[in-house]
């Protein structure tokens, strides 16, 4: 197990229980640093290395009715929030603009969107013995479109997402009427 706290973009504790106890003790812990008992969460941790010592986090966004995969996040640590450069080997590039192309688990991952009630938002998941497990959807992702990223494969894996993500807004985007819309904050007004 570990902890996580509810409503931010911090990401887990970097701690992993493996005994009640332990959870205890971490629990205490993350109280004494100040956080609130009503913000952490215990999360059943449930992920396997794709390589010795290398964790792979997947993501899929849900844009209304469509579905698309994003691009991977690879690390050395379980906690694979940013990644790290230079660690995938070259064949996880090819793989990834499989995934991005094909979205092998978007129709896995849907059912998790459904049950929280969203249309909107980003799944990011493992996958154990093959079959994705949630750990988050976040309601308000950060959305990356353009990567430095020296790796051409990799770079051309993330056009490919920004061109699938786009064509998703675009589905949802409301057709232009040409008219005007009045919004009554004095605040807004001016903008």
């Amino acid at each position: 197990m570990f902890l996580r706290t509810d409503g931010d973009h911090l990401g887990p504790l970097p701690e992993l229980y493996a005994s009640p106890e332990a959870l205890r003790q971490g629990i205490e812990r993350a109280l004494a640093r100040g956080l609130p008992m009503s913000r952490l969460l215990i999360v059943e941790y449930c992920a396997e290395p794709v390589l010795p010592r290398l964790y792979r986090k997947f993501s899929v966004f849900r844009v209304g009715k469509a579905c698309v995969a994003h691009t991977c996040v690879d690390d050395t640590q379980w906690i694979a929030k940013f990644g790290q450069r230079g660690i995938s080997p070259p064949e996880f590039f090819e793989q990834e603009f499989a995934i991005v192309r094909d979205n092998p688990y978007g129709a896995a991952v849907w059912d998790a969107f459904d049950v929280a009630g969203m249309e909107y938002g980003r799944a990011d998941f493992g996958l154990v013995e093959g079959r994705p497990q949630v750990y988050e959807i976040n309601s308000n992702p950060h959305v990356v479109l353009e990567d430095d990223n020296p790796n051409l494969a990799r770079r051309r894996t993330s056009a490919l997402f920004a061109a699938n993500y786009g064509a998703a807004l675009r589905t949802i985007d409301t057709p232009d009427s040409n008219t005007l819309v009045t919004i009554a904050a004095p605040a807004l007004r001016k903008h």
